[in-house]
């Protein structure tokens, strides 16, 4: 008779660490599954960053070289209007 309580409660015990267990199993996939969401939303916000720092680099290396081209041009033109009066002396 003693076997026959100590194997109930036994079994109500181990009963109760199976759902325990499946209890924690969902709760930890559950929150894997919002640490990758997490994760993923903070990867994407990199690379929507980075890809705007391209943008940006992009656009002053563009106006940089327009600047540089435009310098080029003055001082061709200046270089032109110099020869022009020297010449006229």
């Amino acid at each position: 008779m003693t076997w026959i309580i100590i194997n109930s409660i036994l079994s109500v015990i181990v009963s109760g660490l199976i759902i325990y267990n499946n209890h924690l199993q969902k709760n930890t996939h559950k929150m894997l599954d919002e640490a990758q969401e997490m994760i993923r939303k903070y990867l994407n916000e990199i690379e929507e960053s980075f890809e705007k720092q391209e943008r940006i680099n992009n656009a002053q290396s563009n106006f940089n070289e327009s600047v540089t081209t435009n310098f080029i041009r003055h001082e061709d033109a200046l270089k032109i209007i110099v020869n022009y009066i020297r010449d006229a002396k």
